[in-house]
């Protein structure tokens, strides 16, 4: 049982933890948005076991897919900041890597994080969000996932349902 401190739902079968209901709406509709516009994607997203917002208003995230569970853990900016459109291609964008985990590439390169942009840009543009595909463009050329490169920013908060 968690503690009165945390925020919980499940949505889609993946365990939603934040501190905040703000933070559990915001991803709720992330995923309510993924199912309804891209019903392969919301099933891929479907293998994470859990999203945990770690009460800090930062960018940073991790996916931990090593053993079960796969629980993808990002700090509150991410999720309140961002449009559910974005949201929902960082999941796919998560989705991604643990597909890459489940095919057995185990080491993190260039070419495994340019597989999970293409996963999250191809979905953003499936439901038209030519900001966020704008926004996401800029910063794969920082190279954010690369320590000491680039710089994880805010968000694109370019509204699509």
């Amino acid at each position: 049982m968690l503690s009165r401190r945390f925020c919980a739902k499940t949505v889609l079968g993946i365990h939603l933890v934040a501190a905040t209901a703000a933070e559990i709406v915001a991803l709720s509709a992330a995923l309510l948005l993924l199912r309804r516009r891209d019903a392969a994607n919301a099933k891929r997203v479907a293998q994470l076991d859990a999203v945990l917002v770690y009460p800090k208003r930062g960018y940073e995230n991790a996916i931990y897919i090593h053993d079960d569970p796969r629980v993808w853990v990002c700090e509150s900016g991410t999720v309140l900041e961002s449009s559910p459109a974005y949201l929902a291609g960082l999941l796919v964008h998560e989705a991604t890597h643990v597909a890459q985990w489940h095919r057995g590439i185990r080491r993190h390169s260039v070419s495994v994080e340019r597989e999970a942009y293409r996963a999250q840009r191809r979905f953003l543009e499936k439901i038209g969000a030519n900001d966020e595909v704008i926004w996401l463009n800029q910063q794969f050329k920082e190279r954010w996932w690369v320590r000491g490169k680039g710089k994880v920013s805010q968000r694109s908060s370019n509204q699509v349902s």
